[in-house]
């Protein structure tokens, strides 16, 4: 079902701020899984008007951003957050022994 849209042009440009977004993206049935997705959604007419086109964008500029994970609370193959942690190889100088005396 679609929202009406508002009609005065002020309101038009107000979008819901980022958390209540992301609480709003966490509620689609069914959930929406990366940000191509994302994009069909809003191409096909699926987006109200309170949610960003450019949700990442229009978050950054305000300095709430977090990631795309987080905004459709879904894990997303691939992501920086999944990379194991850097393991330092035996043979690597370690650069704490390097300032100790003999």
């Amino acid at each position: 079902m679609p929202f009406p849209r508002p009609l005065h042009r002020a309101a038009r440009k107000l979008r819901l701020d980022y958390s209540a977004a992301r609480r709003y993206m966490h509620a689609q049935r069914p959930r929406l899984k990366s940000q191509r997705r994302y994009r069909e959604w809003g191409e096909a007419g699926s987006r109200p008007w309170f949610i960003p086109a450019d949700p990442k964008k229009y978050y950054t500029d305000r300095g709430a951003w977090v990631s795309w994970e987080d905004f459709l609370g879904v894990r997303i193959a691939g992501s920086l957050e999944r990379v194991r942690p850097f393991k330092v190889h035996p043979l690597t100088p370690n650069p704490q022994l390097s300032t100790l005396s003999c």
